[in-house]
């Protein structure tokens, strides 16, 4: 497909206008169009949200609570002590 507006030959199909207004472009768009857009952006923004809120639990559990948990068993079963 040619795409090239100052292209030599002639375009496949007729062209209607070469430079439509912006309110004639958005006017093109259909209902399902809209909802299309609303529902992917949507489910695109809680995936992401959920993804964020999980990944950063998992991080806090691992610093609060699993890592001191493993340091001490470390430290009680060392055979060298500080105390």
């Amino acid at each position: 497909m040619n795409t090239d507006i100052t292209a030599s030959t002639k375009p496949e199909y007729p062209v209607i206008d070469r430079n439509p207004p912006f309110t004639k472009v958005v006017g093109n768009f259909d209902t399902l169009d809209y909802l299309r857009f609303v529902t992917i952006t949507g489910v695109s923004v809680t995936v992401g949200y959920l993804s964020g809120i999980i990944s950063f639990f998992l991080s806090f559990f691992f610093f609060f609570f699993y890592l001191p948990f493993c340091c001490t068993i470390w430290k009680i079963s060392s055979p060298v002590s500080a105390f």
